[in-house]
């Protein structure tokens, strides 16, 4: 074979690999089947804020964007008065998609080919976003009537049940993993699941699995609902750090152990997570969360002095409560919500604590972050009196004393003794630990 030949043929190639990009055409039309002026498409990942790029649709309406490699994105179509509409795409090899969309109320998206699996991934997405506007709408509702926000309850039986079905009738691999996703985030939207299928869930998603793009905080949520051998999980957890192609996806998981290291005093694994976060990651939005709220050598641990705050009490707007008005006694700090159910679920230990260690100099700071402090007074009033001391801090990350103190999830409890330091947190001060904690300190 001649070298020229040869050289064709390499360049033949290249040229192949090099138009080997996946695209998206198609329409973007009206309410009444005609163009909208100025109607555009942008793309951007799934799990990120930041647009990758924009095209307009042609004055007839048509379309078309190139997308650079495989992956979990989403297309974001803006017609008239801004309105706009998301849709999310999974490509696992370069292909074409013909997708046309038609701003009626609601807006139609329809996919040229609706059995392929990029349609049926997205209709998979589109259902979970629903799942989540169902029981947040239902939420509102709820707290409108002026019930107790912590008896919220929402029944998911329905949407289990045709999800468990699909499940088990589904042949397409990519597909199953979708739908097992949508059954671990009812998990996370309170549903109870069946912990068998939680467990065949992380067998059929592997850590490299890109599905887990769609929702990285799922993973988590999986690893624990199964309840796994710690062994098992860890070994999950860490193949999908050195795996998974996505960078969100590894950011969220490595934020989460880092998390989960510092709630649980494993100093070790904090180091560890941090400097993976703000070396790695630092870019990310976990890289930059940690770096800005968590020094690198952290103020809330045991043995340490509790942090100097003041907080406005919600019995006497007059009166301020701060770590000196509390020296002398022995007080937990308790970061929580009347929305966030283990919170509540702690309500028993609290009131039971308060009731037996209230004469040996102990009390309890209580620190909502829910949206408005009608929602503590009404549950106070209709389901637990929590009668000890409350403050209303709200749910702003930028809160000062929610940085100052290192909280990321809630319940958050923090017990400090009557010389101001930090001698319990944690694990440590929830269920019938709270419990043995106290006696140890205070005494029977």
């Amino acid at each position: 074979m001649s070298r020229t030949i040869l050289i064709l043929m390499f360049l033949a190639a290249s040229t192949a690999a090099a138009n080997a990009q996946a695209s998206v055409t198609g329409t973007l039309l009206g309410s009444d089947g005609k163009p909208i002026p100025k109607a555009t498409v942008s793309l951007r990942t799934i799990s990120l804020d930041s647009t990758l790029k924009t095209v307009d649709a042609i004055p007839d309406g048509k379309y078309n964007i190139t997308i650079g490699s495989p992956g979990v994105w989403a297309l974001t179509y803006t017609g008239p008065d801004q309105n706009f509409r998301e849709v999310a795409l999974y490509l696992d090899k370069p292909e074409r998609i013909g997708l046309d969309v038609r701003f009626d109320n609601p807006v139609k998206v329809t996919f040229a080919d609706s059995e392929s699996v990029a349609a049926r991934i997205a209709g998979i997405y589109e259902e979970m976003q629903n799942n989540q506007h169902a029981i947040m709408t239902a939420y509102q509702e709820y707290k409108k009537s002026g019930k107790a926000p912590g008896q919220f309850r929402y029944n998911w039986s329905n949407e289990l049940a045709s999800l468990t079905k699909r499940i088990d009738e589904e042949k397409n691999p990519v597909i199953r993993q979708g739908l097992v996703l949508d059954y671990i985030g009812l998990g996370s939207l309170t549903a109870n699941l069946d912990t068998t299928i939680v467990r065949q869930a992380l067998a059929d998603i592997s850590p490299a699995s890109m599905i887990w793009e769609f929702s990285p905080n799922l993973v988590r949520v999986a690893v624990d609902l199964a309840q796994l051998p710690a062994a098992e999980a860890n070994a999950y957890v860490q193949n999908l750090l050195e795996e998974n192609p996505s960078v969100s996806v590894k950011s969220s998981v490595a934020f989460s152990l880092f998390m989960f290291a510092k709630e649980t005093g494993n100093k070790a694994d904090a180091s560890k997570y941090y400097n993976i976060l703000t070396r790695d990651y630092a870019n990310t939005r976990y890289g930059r969360e940690v770096a800005e709220r968590f020094p690198a050598v952290s103020r809330i641990e045991v043995g340490k002095p509790v942090p100097a705050f003041s907080v406005v009490s919600m019995a006497d707007s007059t009166k301020v409560i701060t770590n000196e008005t509390l020296k002398g006694k022995y007080y937990l700090m308790d970061f929580w919500a009347t929305w966030c159910g283990p919170c509540v679920a702690e309500m028993p230990n609290l009131d039971k604590a308060y009731k037996d260690f209230h004469d040996k100099d102990f009390t309890i700071l209580s620190l909502s972050l829910d949206t408005s402090p009608a929602d503590v007074t009404t549950f106070r009033k209709d389901k637990w009196p929590m009668p000890w001391l409350h403050t209303f801090i709200g749910r702003s990350s930028k809160s000062n004393i929610l940085n100052e103190f290192e909280v990321a999830f809630i319940p958050k409890p923090i017990l400090v003794n009557p010389q101001g330091i930090i001698i319990a947190m944690g694990d440590s001060l929830r269920g019938d630990g709270l419990e043995k904690t106290l006696e140890k300190d205070l005494g029977k």
